[in-house]
């Protein structure tokens, strides 16, 4: 309204009546947004409390708020209390958990204890501290029963994360964070008890052309290989965002060993009855050598009274600074080396140390190494323990025996019959419960013979991104772990993750129902009368309907049991699918070539040449003979990488039929008899 309109809209001058507001709502009152039915089942709540913050541009709907877990959200289906407005007056912490589920414990176990039991200090294994330096790292004995998602997000049923009541598991009106702290803050008994002089930083007064780097709380729950609780974890880290390139730190790279590595020794450790043991480094990035001087904040609950305008100069590689993963690692190559291990050449996380006993023999130790995690594979159980032993004395190790649960694999052996398994039942059983499909219908396979997924159109019903990209990234981590027959499904839905349809999510919800109707599948490992390398090679030519770009798939086996795979598209439309078959040779041939250098490193030698099997007759032929024909001569030089191999008698290509193809399951999707009959060929079983 104007004053030359006489106090009128624009709309009320032309029309004559006033404009229509009543669909307009109060900002910032409290609205209660609809649940689809696809994102919760059948007894959850059908509908979450939101905040009220405006209108989206460009998308028909409604914008909220959602406090619980803090983010925006966009939806049509809203239901508004005008009257109604949330109370703000009880801010979060800043505190970070690395825990996603809810903790419960049975009735029986129930108990009200502090946070921190001061009788067990003298029993703390861990990292120490002292009155001016140190970090610490304690496992807190916690009141049960206690929610600690109270920041985190669940993507689909919100009242998942909803925090447990104070009613229902505190005594008091307190939060766990604010418990952890006040027992932090009157640990100054603990300090003259625990164990002195880690030296991981000392007290220095502050300068005015220093770069401080901030410092907070981390806790954690570790878990065991069944999902029960293992312990409560707490630990001060430095806030590395703050850090300042070429100042605070130069490189940060850090090697980590390779699945196929660890699946590969673990292969040839079932074949020759070898001795597989793991072992776990207590605090490891506090063992490296800081490079460079770093300040931090002293944390809290450890301020020094007599100090607290000092600054914690680093000594050691804390936890949370960009190059910690780099220290540890220099420091434990360094110390490798000079125990006589030697590289691998292949992957540069695996360790090898061979010593000629009396008699001629040979006994051998092969590290593989996994950030803090250490896996021993030997021939000689005395001399194991003697590398065991030096390790535990050089570095604060827990020995854990014989290999049973590492990086998410519940491996099982049975010695006696040979045979090795390694399976993701727990984590599959996380991943259903977390998407609201743990009572889903199975299914016999995860994609459909002839289903080709197409990009988001405007006719098209939107999805979720965040949602559909974590279900991703589940699927993606168990594919690549232990379970190749999902690959080639993972593989296409992964293309859509920016925009996601409803059409990609039901795509999804087939895989999940497909692991709902095989939890207890996985890898098995066999004895093999004539232990070999040999590798399979497909493609699915012009299957990306958008792209018209076709899929490589290959799978490697040593001993006969499956140690690496892979599906991944094109980078090329190529033109015929011999051409298509030839780029997928290629890429199998770099994977083979690999492979021998790192059975070669841990001394397994293999016959030459390696047998790649393929079921197209031209790509063998184009392999084989450097003939040019106009079919052909487009075709990039680096794909001629496999013709290479074949004239230096590395690589041999022999035909094999499409039915017998174990590549064959990574390319597209196949009829339930063709699949299941491919699957176990790979290895994939009931384990």
């Amino acid at each position: 309204p104007t004053v030359a309109l006489k106090d009128k809209t624009p709309h009320e001058c032309i029309f004559g009546e006033k404009t229509d507001v009543s669909n307009l709502k109060v900002f910032g009152c409290m609205c209660y947004v609809h649940i689809p039915d696809s994102n919760r089942r059948k007894l959850d709540q059908k509908s979450y409390e939101a905040i009220f913050v405006g209108y989206p541009t460009g998308t028909k709907g409604y914008k909220v708020y959602d406090v619980k877990r803090r983010k925006f959200m966009i939806s049509r289906d809203v239901q508004f209390l005008e009257k109604k407005f949330h109370n703000f007056e009880n801010p979060k912490n800043d505190f970070v958990f690395e825990q996603k589920e809810r903790i419960e414990v049975p009735d029986d176990e129930k108990q009200t204890v502090e946070l921190f039991d001061l009788d067990r200090v003298d029993e703390l294994d861990d990292q120490t501290f002292n009155e001016d330096q140190d970090e610490f790292r304690v496992d807190p004995v916690v009141e049960t029963n206690i929610n600690l998602n109270e920041t985190m997000e669940q993507p689909v049923n919100p009242e998942n994360d909803e925090p447990v009541g104070e009613s229902e598991t505190l005594s008091t009106s307190k939060t766990y964070e604010e418990r952890f702290m006040e027992n932090v803050k009157n640990l100054g008994t603990v300090r003259q008890r625990m164990i002195p002089k880690n030296d991981t930083w000392e007290l220095v007064p502050p300068c005015d052309d220093q770069n401080v780097v901030g410092s907070r709380w981390v806790l954690k729950v570790k878990r065991k290989e069944d999902g029960s609780i293992d312990r409560f974890k707490a630990r001060v880290v430095a806030q590395g965002y703050s850090q300042t390139k070429g100042a605070d730190y130069d490189e940060v790279f850090s090697p980590v060993a390779r699945h196929t590595s660890l699946r590969t020794l673990l292969a040839l450790a079932n074949e020759y009855d070898l001795e597989v043991h793991q072992m776990d480094v207590r605090t490891a990035f506090l063992n490296g050598d800081i490079d460079c001087d770093i300040y931090m904040q002293q944390p809290e609950g450890f301020v020094n009274p007599d100090k607290p305008d000092y600054l914690c100069k680093l000594q050691k590689s804390i936890y949370g600074l960009k190059q910690s993963a780099r220290c540890w690692n220099d420091t434990l190559d360094g110390y490798l080396k000079s125990r006589g291990y030697r590289k691998s050449g292949a992957d540069g996380c695996i360790y090898v140390k061979s010593v000629k006993k009396d008699g001629g023999r040979i006994s051998f130790v092969i590290l593989g190494v996994c950030v803090d995690d250490i896996i021993p594979v030997s021939n000689d159980i005395q001399m194991v323990n003697s590398e065991k032993k030096a390790l535990s004395e050089r570095f604060k190790m827990d020995d854990r025996g014989e290999v049973h649960y590492l990086l998410g694999m519940l491996i099982k052996r049975d010695r006696e019959a040979r045979v090795t398994t390694i399976s993701q039942r727990n984590y599959v059983e996380r991943v259903l419960s977390k998407f609201g499909m743990e009572s889903c219908k199975p299914v016999s396979t995860p994609l459909e013979p002839g289903t080709k997924f197409s990009e988001l159109s405007n006719e098209d019903e939107k999805f979720d991104t965040q949602t559909y990209q974590q279900a991703i990234g589940c699927l993606t981590y168990l594919s690549v772990i232990s379970r190749p027959d999902i690959s080639a499904a993972v593989g296409a839905l992964s293309q859509f993750m920016a925009k996601p349809s409803k059409d990609h999510w039901i795509g999804v919800k087939r895989v999940l129902r497909y692991l709902k109707g095989t939890l207890d599948y996985g890898l098995k490992y066999s004895a093999d009368e004539n232990p070999t390398l040999v590798g399979y090679s497909d493609s699915d030519w012009a299957g990306d309907i958008n792209t018209r770009r076709s899929t490589s798939g290959y799978v490697f086996q040593v001993a006969n049991s499956t140690v690496s795979w892979s599906s991944k598209r094109q980078r090329t439309v190529a033109k015929s699918s011999t051409e298509a078959e030839y780029i997928a040779l290629s890429l199998a041939t770099q994977e083979a070539i690999w492979l021998q250098r790192l059975l070669y490193d841990v001394g397994f030698k293999i016959r030459k040449p390696i047998t790649i099997f393929e079921d197209n007759q031209g790509t063998i032929e184009l392999a084989k003979n450097a003939k040019y024909h106009n079919r052909t001569k487009h075709i990039d030089i680096c794909h001629h990488f496999v013709r290479e191999r074949v004239q230096s008698k590395e690589i041999n290509v022999v035909y094999c039929r499409t039915d017998d193809m174990k590549a064959d399951i990574l390319t597209k999707g196949l009829a339930r008899s063709s699949y299941e009959k491919l699957r176990d060929l790979i290895g994939i079983t009931s384990v």
